[in-house]
């Protein structure tokens, strides 16, 4: 039997801070309804949701005390197509204010989350050649090629990915830039040409303020705005549209970012093939970096 991770009894429930979360809160009680089993599982769920997107279905079951087989009846209930689709949504209402302290106090709780990591990441990977094939990344594709000038634009922990996105985008095209927030190219960026000018945000928990209002500024000035997330932003006012949606795993003590670092290899590796001109570019680089790498004397 799989162990139950620990419950500090005494702590008071958390308040949920975003709509999607509370909804779904509000759906769980209205299932508890259906049976004594959902009441203690709504509850149990209501009182805990920030430890219960670090546990299995065992682990749930355990920790109320039911059947694996009533934890999947609950998340049917809740017109998910079983646990894995309901941790999935969960996860994703609850990594907008997920905080530090919290995932390490979780994550070293567990007896043992590796596996159910390695799990979401092939999930997520899986995601990524689905997403290849939507017409948002063949609109993307032509954004960025049509683009004369493409400004990267990240904060906090999501700006990590911006050093190797930048070098691969560096590699195959000029009027690259990458931007972060306190840089002196944060405050000037409205002054850049709109028709010239095509801008992508990697926006990935916890979504900082400073990043959002930078993009909602930029669209609302004309410019083209397009970013990668992981959840859908439909409630936030200037960012409805012009987003890709690419999934990270959020139930460690950091976002591990796979699936964004495979999806932006993919995009470039596509646009390298749409492009005329890259073999004489890539030609006069490696003229350029000659000597620069290790070779066998």
């Amino acid at each position: 039997m799989e162990q139950a991770i620990h419950i500090y009894r005494n702590d008071p429930a958390p308040q949920p801070a975003n709509r999607e979360l509370a909804a779904l809160l509000g759906r769980m009680r209205r299932a508890a309804g259906l049976s004594k089993t959902n009441e203690k599982l709504a509850a149990y769920v209501g009182a805990h949701y920030m430890q219960v997107i670090f546990m299995t279905a065992g682990q749930l079951a355990g920790a109320v005390g039911v059947s694996q087989g009533s934890v999947s009846r609950f998340c049917i209930n809740l017109a998910f197509r079983g646990y894995n689709d309901f941790l999935h949504y969960l996860r994703e209402c609850v990594s907008k204010e997920l905080t530090l302290p919290e995932r390490l106090r979780y994550t070293t709780e567990q007896p043992d989350g590796v596996e159910e990591i390695l799990k979401t990441e092939h999930a997520n990977i899986d995601a990524v050649g689905r997403i290849l094939q939507t017409p948002e990344y063949a609109q993307l594709k032509q954004k960025l090629s049509k683009a004369k000038t493409l400004v990267l634009l990240s904060a906090r922990m999501s700006a990590t990915l911006l050093p190797y996105t930048f070098y691969l985008f560096n590699k195959i095209r000029s009027g690259v830039e990458s931007v972060m927030p306190g840089g002196p190219q944060w405050d000037t960026l409205e002054l850049l040409d709109p028709k010239e000018t095509y801008f992508l945000g990697f926006v990935f928990p916890r979504y900082a303020n400073v990043l959002l209002d930078k993009l909602r500024s930029l669209r609302a000035k004309g410019f083209d705005v397009g970013f990668l997330t992981d959840v859908n932003f439909p409630y936030m006012e200037g960012l409805s549209a012009g987003f890709l949606r690419i999934p990270t795993t959020v139930h460690s003590i950091f976002d591990i970012y796979s699936a964004p670092i495979l999806f932006v290899n993919l995009l470039i590796r596509d646009l390298a093939k749409e492009s005329r001109h890259l073999k004489a570019r890539l030609d006069r680089l490696e003229e350029i970096e000659s000597g620069l790498y290790y070779k066998e004397p």
